[in-house]
């Protein structure tokens, strides 16, 4: 994830081209305030597909090699949006933070 000079807000980047460095290309998919939730499916192959839905379009969808990989995906686009938009939701109940847990005991 990073933030593009001239663009407002930070957004959710994915690499294209891994296998050249000196070639990454950017594409970003969607801002982080238009995430409405994410799920995750695990697959028999040990490939894991990642749905990201959005407020208004079409849900995404992304597969990672391991559930290491997704989970620490999924985890970093929900500390953003905590930061970010709102700091008591949690994008992917599967993967939810310790921390907030421990803060939603406090508010009532």
């Amino acid at each position: 994830m990073r933030s593009p000079h001239g663009e407002s807000g930070a957004t959710v980047d994915i690499l294209e081209n891994q296998e050249t460095p000196k070639a990454e290309t950017y594409n970003t998919i969607c801002k982080v305030e238009d995430i409405c939730f994410i799920n995750v499916f695990c697959e028999k192959d040990c490939a894991v597909d990642v749905v990201i839905s959005r407020v208004s379009g079409i849900p995404l969808f992304l597969t990672f090699g391991s559930r290491s990989t997704a989970a620490s995906f999924v985890t970093a686009v929900g500390g953003y949006y905590q930061l970010s938009v709102k700091w008591s939701v949690e994008l992917c109940d599967e993967f939810v933070a310790p921390s907030l847990k421990f803060r939603t005991r406090f508010v009532k």
